[in-house]
């Protein structure tokens, strides 16, 4: 068998997880003396810090979407997507909500639809909802917070056209445990 420990110190004492949690977490006070465990995260976000671009937002261990962070500031000659979006947007039981793109667009006049994400036509005169203009660029990464009945993500961005800062956003995005 395979088994994974995971430390981490909590309030003076130290967590330990082998190999996933909730049925096997164990949290220990500074004396090593095993403690109840307060609550387990049911809202989690994996990893807690970005990584790769992106975090997964999970309810227990279904995945409900995945937040992809958008351009950073230093990526802004060649940037994969243009603004920070959530896909894919799982449902109940399991029911993709959300696509790519679109599947019937031969002319990729849609090639700007990321699933789920907050853009406009014109802000400053500036265009952020197509490929051609507007970047949403990730500024600052504020904080991520798991938590027993929602997850929150607070991230800093900056609305940039031709070089210049449209405008500055701070979005907070909270995810609810749907029961």
């Amino acid at each position: 068998a395979r088994y994974r420990l995971d430390f981490g110190i909590c309030k003076g004492g130290v967590v330990v997880q082998a190999p996933f949690p909730p049925q096997n977490l164990r949290v220990f006070d500074g004396a090593g003396r095993a403690t109840p465990v307060h609550y387990f995260p049911r809202m989690q976000i994996r990893p807690d810090r970005p990584m790769h671009d992106q975090l997964d937002l999970f309810d227990y261990n279904h995945l409900v979407t995945s937040y992809h962070l958008g351009p950073a500031s230093e990526l802004l000659d060649k940037p994969a997507f243009r603004r920070p979006f959530l896909y894919p947007l799982i449902g109940p039981e399991d029911v993709p909500l959300t696509d790519f793109g679109k599947p019937h667009d031969p002319t990729a006049s849609h090639a700007h639809h990321y699933a789920l994400w907050i853009a406009h036509t014109s802000v400053g005169g500036a265009d952020f909802w197509g490929e051609k203009s507007g970047l949403i660029v990730g500024d600052k990464f504020e904080q991520s917070e798991s938590g027993p009945v929602f997850c929150r993500i607070v991230q800093n961005l900056c609305w940039v056209s031709s070089g210049k800062d449209i405008m500055h956003e701070r979005r907070q995005l909270e995810v609810y445990s749907a029961s």
